[in-house]
């Protein structure tokens, strides 16, 4: 987190700009996700950036929520922590689940009449708990350490507040006034969530989108397409084009 100079921000008083570097280990950030903020963040704040909006800005939450209803909700942060690998984890689980065992049939055995019979199982059981002790003791100390990228933190939110300003800018530019109004969960049952058949050409990407029955809905799905298609959008330098096309015979909505 830094000042935004373009905006004269400085330390004392901002505004300041959050910047999840695409590569973990570039000091400068020079590519990555990039969005300004009124307020400064610690990085304990940072970290957990994608529940501490809720507190700080309720009026957001219904709509992040939206689109990740529509597909754009799991993400990872870029930063990266040491862990240890998922079959070290469920091995550890495995040990202590045996150690819990032991140590319930020597609460059982403590629980018996004395004897020298009944203390020979006891020692024995307690030898079982230490034994599975050590083997855990001895997974973790040999446990290879791996860069992991960890939940949370502010490139979901990020990538969240991004996408939200780009659609609703978007749709503010169609002389369509329900879709300028359009929620992301109503974008993604016209359009984005609709069946399509892409056809690859030289530079260009042609998605055949399933055309709605209704009347009312086929024609904000228009509007939707041509606000789309407005954008000049490109995947892996090839134009992406959406057009309609009617449902075969016999498929309803």
């Amino acid at each position: 987190m830094r000042p935004d100079r373009r905006l004269g921000g400085d330390a004392a008083d901002g505004p300041w700009e959050v910047i999840v570097p695409a590569q973990p280990d570039d000091p400068d950030a020079t590519r990555g996700i990039r969005f300004r903020s009124a307020v400064a963040f610690t990085e304990a704040e940072l970290l957990s950036l994608n529940a501490l909006y809720k507190s700080r800005w309720p009026s957001m939450e219904n709509e992040l929520k939206a689109l990740q209803s529509q597909g754009f909700g799991r993400n990872r942060t870029r930063r990266l922590e040491l862990v240890v690998s998922r079959g070290t984890d469920g091995e550890v689980a495995r040990l202590r689940a045996r150690e819990e065992r032991w140590r319930g049939k020597v609460r059982e055995l403590e629980a018996e009449p004395l004897s020298g019979k009944a203390v020979g199982r006891l020692i024995a059981a307690a030898g079982k708990v230490e034994q599975a002790r050590a083997r855990q003791a001895a997974v973790v100390a040999a446990a290879p350490l791996k860069h992991a990228r960890v939940e949370g933190g502010a490139e979901r939110l990020g990538k969240w507040l991004l996408v939200h300003n780009a659609m609703a800018r978007a749709l503010a530019t169609s002389p369509d006034e329900d879709v300028r109004v359009m929620a992301p969960t109503t974008v993604g049952e016209l359009l984005l969530g609709q069946s399509a058949l892409t056809v690859v050409e030289t530079e260009r990407l042609t998605m055949w989108v399933d055309a709605l029955d209704a009347a009312e809905d086929r024609r904000r799905q228009a509007a939707l397409v041509e606000v789309f298609n407005s954008l000049g959008l490109r995947c892996r330098g090839s134009a992406g084009v959406i057009h309609l096309r009617q449902r075969p015979a016999g498929m309803g909505s």
